[in-house]
């Protein structure tokens, strides 16, 4: 009999009880289903990769597993019905029935208020260009964000944040040493992502603030600015060497740019 202690994204402390003396991580995420009531895709971070089911669980120090997953819905309970009642059709009528129940409108959690020692970070999913909100203390550092960012999407498990450009590799460091507070857009890859595919999200991310730019209003010389801009990011994609799904990334990349370019305007001011 083992007792092991893990840790919830929000920090709290859950203790699961196992028959095995040496239980496995596949056999803690088990009594988290059966004693949580955790769906059984349920998984275990530890340094923002998601841990194989055969390591042994006491490898790891007591509340250092993250868990990543979320509870099974349990059923409501059926009311019963007082004796004697019946509906209309003849068969006994619920409480509910015979009392409507004023349900208040539901606030989805992205529209709750967060507490004031919180921030929300976008992170940009780059394989598959979607995007999730993320929502970390203030003082968070980047392995709290990647622990947060994985509860919410596993496979991003042992990816990498970019920030302007920049790598965001130390996973002690506060989120601010980079410059990333609310609303602050990161950009999560994977690690195995080539150099030049890396080149091309920056490049991507550059002409979504160009973008942004021109959409929150620009005088004629603004946008020559931002056409220039748009001239030389076309130029650092034309002697880029990329493969496979990429050649059509790139492909895609040069229409934007070159339709933004028209959108600017100015091809007969310069």
């Amino acid at each position: 009999m083992a007792n092991v202690e893990v840790k919830t994204v929000d920090g709290s402390i859950l203790e699961v009880h196992t028959a095995m003396p040496h239980p496995t991580v596949g056999d803690v995420c088990d009594a988290l289903a059966s004693q949580h009531g955790y769906r059984k895709n349920v998984r275990l971070l530890f340094g923002g990769q998601i841990m194989q089911p055969t390591r042994r669980a006491e490898e790891f120090p007591q509340a250092s597993l993250i868990v990543v997953g979320s509870r099974a819905p349990q059923a409501s309970p059926v009311a019963a019905s007082s004796p004697g009642s019946t509906s209309p059709s003849g068969s006994a009528a619920s409480p509910a029935s015979r009392h409507p129940t004023h349900r208040s409108p539901s606030i989805s959690p992205s529209r709750r208020q967060l507490p004031p020692d919180h921030i929300t970070v976008t992170v940009l999913i780059t394989d598959s260009n979607t995007k999730t909100a993320v929502h970390v203390h203030k003082d968070a550092t980047v392995g709290d964000l990647l622990t947060h960012t994985v509860a919410k999407e596993p496979k991003l498990h042992g990816c990498r944040f970019l920030f302007h450009g920049h790598a965001m590799d130390n996973m002690g460091a506060e989120l601010r040493h980079f410059g990333v507070g609310d609303g602050a857009v990161v950009h999560a890859v994977s690690r195995s992502m080539s150099p030049a595919m890396l080149k091309l999200s920056e490049a991507r991310r550059q002409l979504d603030e160009m973008v942004a730019l021109h959409n929150g209003g620009a005088d004629l010389d603004k946008r020559k600015g931002l056409y220039e801009q748009s001239m030389r990011l076309l130029f650092s994609l034309d002697g880029l060497e990329v493969e496979g799904n990429g050649r059509q990334d790139r492909k895609d990349l040069v229409k934007r740019i070159q339709q933004f370019q028209d959108a600017l305007g100015v091809a007969g001011e310069r």
